[in-house]
């Protein structure tokens, strides 16, 4: 199935793309904690990773729901309308790069720690559970079975498994510090894909133009909505929040 097959490619180029960015964004701060790991400092790990495990899930969370509202536009002007919008596909990739995000640091800290055997075992079952998952869902559903595999493989082995090791190992705190990161997931995803979703229905017209004048609108509200964080007091108060 030919359409099938673009509808897939197309779409994982959205959901890399979110995956490159919480990379780059994970690498610094995995190198930090590696050096705070080899030196010992315990406090100055524990803070700096459950500071930046929620910073890479808001900022994570604050993509998401930007391409969820608006990639439906972008993917037409990019396909000229010539193969159909698949949601759901859309829809579960990019809801599991976004929970999938926290593990990015789990895994940069990995790297960065020496903890190969953990590495090794992880990066097997994960392998082993996508085989199986893909083998059985892509002949029934096709590229949503293939997401699926995708995302329920990542979710369960490097989230889940992985995640909750580094976490278990690195915080005093971890069960609080995960629900801490599913609330901010719950909170931030839904508000901004509602937001895009009325500016798409306010603004009137379509092609290039629409989709840059409907990207600015929602940019700068969100960015309003975020200017009480350029305080310093605000920041620290939310950081107080962030168990660690």
């Amino acid at each position: 199935d030919r359409v099938a097959v673009a509808q897939w490619g197309v779409t994982r180029v959205v959901a890399g793309l979110l995956r490159a960015v919480c990379t780059q964004l994970a690498q610094p701060l995995a190198v930090e904690l590696g050096h705070d790991h080899a030196v010992g400092d315990t406090a100055r790990l524990r803070a700096l990773y459950a500071r930046g495990s929620a910073l890479l899930t808001l900022l994570a969370g604050v993509l998401v729901s930007g391409l969820l509202a608006f990639w439906p536009d972008f993917f037409a002007l990019w396909t000229r309308s010539a193969i159909p919008y698949d949601a759901h596909l859309t829809f579960v990739l990019l809801i599991g790069a976004g929970v999938s995000a926290p593990a990015t640091l789990a895994l940069g800290y990995c790297y960065c720690s020496d903890r190969g055997a953990l590495l090794a075992r992880v990066k097997a079952v994960q392998l082993a559970l996508f085989l199986l998952l893909s083998f059985l869902l892509t002949p029934q559903f096709g590229p949503l079975g293939m997401a699926i595999a995708v995302v329920a493989s990542d979710v369960a082995v490097q989230s889940g498994w992985l995640s909750f090791v580094i976490l278990r190992q690195t915080l005093a705190n971890p069960l609080r510090h995960v629900l801490f990161l599913f609330s901010v997931i719950a909170a931030v995803i839904p508000s901004g894909w509602l937001l895009g979703a009325l500016i798409r229905s306010s603004v009137p017209g379509t092609g290039l133009v629409h989709f840059f004048v409907e990207c600015a609108l929602w940019a700068i509200v969100a960015a309003i909505a975020a200017s009480p964080f350029l305080q310093r007091g605000m920041r620290a108060r939310v950081e107080a929040l962030i168990p660690n």
